[in-house]
């Protein structure tokens, strides 16, 4: 394993320049759309802005993933990629590269909760500024993760999350959950996992 790996290891920048290069077409066809947007006061929910203008052009997903990768670093050196959002909905791929394996030639158990925490975050966020789009003041934190392990993870793993952030005013405590597949999805769930938010809403209120 550890030889192999050896043998790989030079794939890795390469891989990372691929991603690159697919980012930077996607983001160039992207242009217009994010400027008219911006212009739109798109800036207001910035997520929701960059998937809805990059879902447009084709590479829009290598495209958006990139941009958030420069917001969140950390979760972008797995070399994960968005594949869907829409408002408290998020679907994120990762490859099974070699130098995301364990020494038991499965996918490391940081990689996978890094990624339930992309997916799961990314809904959180987009459940998030779709209030902010109805006229609410809303900000939250994460403040607990947990990731309970099915089995060993292989191949392109497919992570899913569905949150919901109520609308009423107040604290609220969210459980934002993500469920991790092998086979790109189609397979048996790897991984589960958890992530605890602390969000707050209020209603924006017009001066009369």
């Amino acid at each position: 394993m550890s030889f192999l790996y050896l043998l790989l290891l030079p794939l890795e920048p390469l891989d990372w320049a691929l991603r690159t290069a697919r980012a930077a077409a996607g983001l160039v066809l992207a242009l217009p759309f994010l400027v008219l947007a911006a212009a739109r006061g798109g800036w207001r929910t910035p997520l929701l802005t960059l998937w809805d203008a990059c879902a447009h052009v084709p590479l829009g997903q290598y495209a958006a993933t990139f941009v958030v990768g420069l917001i969140a670093p950390y979760s972008a050196s797995m070399g994960a990629v968005i594949t869907k959002l829409e408002p408290g909905t998020a679907e994120v791929i990762l490859p099974g590269r070699p130098w995301l394996r364990n020494p038991f030639a499965s996918i490391h158990a940081v990689a996978l909760t890094n990624l339930g925490e992309l997916a799961s975050g990314s809904a959180a966020v987009s459940a998030m500024e779709a209030l902010s789009r109805e006229g609410h003041k809303v900000r939250g934190i994460v403040s607990g993760l947990q990731t309970r392990f099915a089995k060993k993870a292989r191949g392109t793993i497919r992570a899913t999350s569905t949150v919901v952030v109520p609308s009423e005013d107040g604290k609220h405590i969210l459980k934002a959950h993500a469920v991790l597949r092998d086979r790109d999805g189609a397979g048996d769930i790897v991984a589960e996992f958890t992530a605890d938010w602390t969000v707050e809403v209020a209603r924006k209120h017009k001066a009369t």
